[in-house]
Formats: structure tokens, C-alpha cells, sequence
């Protein structure tokens, strides 16, 4: 026998998955821990908008790329490169 149901829209209205790069996926204790960083300096930086992780409620969560950026930083305070100058560097860090 045919099947005469209307075809699902469910696949069309899923959202697409973003890239592996940006999935939300450490808390800020485990993203303090991996940079060797305080938590507050994290918050600093999403503060100057370095960053932006994913909120939900309170609890921040941040990707791949996040680590990526606030490590570039880091290496360029490490360098001697005011953190306040990193604004100029960081579009380029993706740009390879």
C-alpha cells in the first residue's frame, strides 16, 4: 500500500551543527586550567570582547576557537605586547 502522508519537515527545520571549532564545550574552571589562567582573567577578556562564550544562565562555556584566541593573546603578552594592543592582532589570527 502507498504511503500518502505529508513528507516531514523535521529534517528542514533543524538547525545546521556549527563546525567542531565552535561547539561550546569547556566550563571556565577547565578553560582557566588548560591556559594556566585565572577564571577573572577570562572574564576580563570577554569583557574587552576577546571572546564570547556560550551562556547558559550563568555558566560559560567556551569552544576551541575561544582557547585558540585567548592562548594567542596570552603568547603575545608573553612577547611583551600590551594585552590592550592584542585588539589589532587578533582578525589576523584566522586569516591563514
Amino acid at each position: 500500500m502507498e504511503d500518502r502522508r505529508k513528507p516531514s519537515k523535521e529534517k528542514a527545520s533543524r538547525p545546521i551543527p556549527p563546525d567542531e571549532a565552535n561547539m561550546p564545550k569547556f566550563i571556565i574552571s577547565v578553560a582557566a586550567k588548560m591556559l594556566q589562567l585565572h577564571p577573572q582573567t577570562l572574564r576580563q577578556y570577554e569583557k574587552r570582547g576577546y571572546v564570547t562564550p556560550f551562556r547558559l544562565g550563568n555558566l560559560r562555556l567556551y569552544s576551541e576557537r575561544d582557547i585558540h584566541t585567548i592562548n594567542r593573546i596570552k603568547e603575545l603578552a608573553d612577547e611583551g605586547i600590551p594585552v590592550s594592543y592584542t585588539h589589532l592582532t587578533l582578525p589576523t589570527i584566522y586569516s591563514v
